[in-house]
C-alpha cells in the first residue's frame, strides 16, 4: 500500500476492501488532505491561485493579511473569509501552492534557542563568557563541525536526530518546567500559540528540508478534545506533506502531555482537583497547561525529561589541543583576571578582548564527533516506517476504534473467489449473475 495516495487511490481502496471513504481517512472528510480533489475543491483552489497572482501577493504573506490585500486590490474577491480558508487549504492539498505558502496564524512563532529565519522572538539571553557574578573565567570550545563552517561547538547540531518540542501555551510557570530540560537535551522549544496544525506542519516540513537528520516532534497541549486531537491533526498533515516530498527526512511525532486521563492520575496523586479552564464549553472538561504548572509543579518537567532522554544521546565536545601561542594568550588573560577580577569591570573587558581576539584568529582543524544512535523505540503517533494502512490504524486506535482489515474483499457466493475492485462498496457479489444466483439459493433453502 505504498502507491501515491490521493482521492483516486482511496476510491480504489474503498472498492477493493469494502470500507467507505470516511473510514479510510484520519480526519473529517472535508479536512483530510489525502481526500482533496472534488470538483468544487479544484475550482476553489484554481480561483485562489488566480486571485493571489492577480493581486501579486507573495506566498509568505499571512492568510489574514491576504484577506485585506485582496479586498484592497479589487480583483474579484468578495470578502468571504471562510471561503478563503477552504480555498487555500484545497490549493495546498492539490499541490497548486507549497504546503507552507500563505500561512494561517495569529502570532509569531516563539523560539527558545534563537535559531530560525529571523522572524521569531528569542527568549534566551546569552551570558558573557567572562562572568563577574560567578567569579569564573571560561573559554569557549571553538571547533568546527564538518561542513558547518566556523561556528562554535553546539551539541544540538551533533544529535543524531533533531528534536523539537511544541508548547501550545506560553507563561513564566511553563517556561520554568520546560525550558531547561530542552536546553540540557539539545532540543528546540517552540511556543505555538495561534498556529493552525496545518500551518505548523508546513513550517516544520520547510525547516526539515534544510536538515537531513530524522525529525522528532513532541507536543504539549491543553487537556481537552482539541488538545487530544491536535497531535493527530499535526501528524496527519506532516504525513501528507512527506508523501509529496520524498526528500524530507523521516519524521516522528508523539505527545508528552496533557490528556484528561493524565489529569485524573495527577489529581489522585496530589489529592486535590485542578481547576478547569474558565472559558471551557459547558459539559466538556478542559484543563489548561497553565493550571498544571501551578497545581502540580515538576510533573511536566519530569515528563519532558523522560521523553527527551529516550531519543537524545549525550554529546561531549572533543578535546582540542591549543597551539602554544594561543595557550599563552589564555594564560595571560587568566593571570590578569585573577588579579583584577575583584577590582574593576573595565579591566575585565580588556582581558576578554585579549582572549576573544586570540580565539578569533585561531582556526582549528576539523574534527569528527562520534555519537551513539538513539533509541527510537516509542509508541509514535506518526512513524515513517509505516505504510498508509498501518498509520491509519494508529490514528484509529487513538480514538478507541477497531483497526481496519485491508485484505481485498471477495465475492460472497460460496465457491467464487473473484475480487470486488470493480464493484461498488455496498455490493456483496462480483456480478449481477452471482447476485441472482445467491438470491435463488436463498429462496430454495426456504
Amino acid at each position: 500500500m505504498n502507491d501515491f495516495i490521493d482521492r483516486d487511490f482511496l476510491k480504489r481502496l474503498s472498492q477493493k476492501t469494502g470500507h467507505p471513504l470516511p473510514k479510510l481517512v484520519a480526519l473529517k472528510t472535508d479536512y483530510d488532505p489525502f481526500l482533496a480533489g472534488t470538483e468544487g475543491q479544484e475550482e476553489d483552489a484554481r480561483r485562489f491561485v488566480a486571485l493571489m497572482r492577480g493581486a501579486k501577493i507573495p506566498s509568505h504573506t499571512h492568510l489574514r493579511d491576504c484577506h485585506y490585500l485582496l479586498l484592497h486590490a479589487e480583483v474579484g474577491y468578495d470578502g468571504d473569509w471562510e471561503w478563503l480558508q477552504k480555498a487555500s487549504k484545497a490549493a495546498r492539498a492539490l499541490g497548486l501552492i507549497e504546503p507552507w505558502a500563505f500561512p494561517d496564524r495569529r502570532t509569531r512563532l516563539l523560539v527558545r534557542d534563537g535559531r530560525g529565519d529571523g522572524e521569531e522572538i528569542e527568549y534566551e539571553i546569552v551570558k558573557p563568557y567572562l562572568s563577574v557574578e560567578t567569579m569564573s573565567f571560561a573559554i569557549p570550545a571553538e571547533i568546527k563541525r564538518r561542513g558547518d563552517g566556523d561556528d562554535r561547538f553546539d551539541s544540538r547540531l551533533h544529535q543524531p536526530v533533531r528534536v523539537i518540542v511544541l508548547l501550545e501555551k506560553d507563561s513564566d510557570a511553563l517556561r520554568e518546567e520546560v525550558v531547561q530540560p530542552c536546553l540540557d537535551a539539545g532540543a528546540e522549544l517552540r511556543v505555538t500559540t495561534g498556529f493552525t496544525p496545518r500551518t505548523l506542519a508546513g513550517r516544520l516540513a520547510q525547516e526539515a528540508l534544510l536538515d537531513p537528520r530524522p525529525l522528532v516532534v513532541f507536543l504539549i497541549t491543553d487537556a481537552d478534545f482539541d488538545g487530544d486531537h491536535m497531535p493527530t491533526v499535526t501528524s496527519r498533515h506532516l504525513e501528507f506533506i512527506r508523501s509529496r516530498y520524498p526528500q524530507l527526512p523521516p519524521i516522528y511525532v508523539s505527545d508528552i502531555a496533557l490528556t484528561l486521563e493524565q489529569v485524573t492520575k495527577i489529581e489522585a496523586k496530589i489529592g486535590r482537583t485542578i481547576p478547569r479552564a474558565p472559558d471551557r464549553i459547558e459539559g466538556r472538561d478542559r484543563v489548561e497547561l497553565n493550571a498544571l504548572a501551578i497545581y502540580a509543579p515538576g510533573w511536566l518537567r519530569e515528563r519532558v525529561e523522560w521523553a527527551l532522554a529516550e531519543v537524545t544521546v549525550e554529546v561531549e565536545a572533543p578535546e582540542v589541543d591549543l597551539p602554544e601561542e594561543l595557550a599563552a594568550f589564555i594564560a595571560k588573560g587568566e593571570r590578569l583576571a585573577d588579579r583584577l577580577l575583584a577590582r574593576v569591570s573595565e579591566r575585565l573587558t580588556k582581558i576578554e578582548g585579549i582572549v576573544s581576539r586570540a580565539v578569533e584568529e585561531w582556526q582549528p582543524d576539523e574534527v569528527e564527533v562520534w555519537v551513539d544512535d538513539p533509541s527510537m523505540d516509542r509508541d509514535w503517533i506518526l512513524g515513517p516506517e509505516r505504510d498508509y494502512g498501518e498509520q491509519l490504524n494508529v490514528y484509529r486506535a487513538r480514538k478507541g476504534w477497531p483497526p481496519l482489515d485491508f485484505t481485498p474483499r471477495v465475492c460472497a457466493l460460496p465457491g467464487c473467489e473473484r475480487t470486488m475492485e470493480h464493484r461498488v462498496v455496498q455490493a456483496r457479489y462480483c456480478s449481477p449473475e452471482h447476485t441472482r444466483e445467491a438470491g435463488n439459493r436463498k429462496r430454495r433453502r426456504r
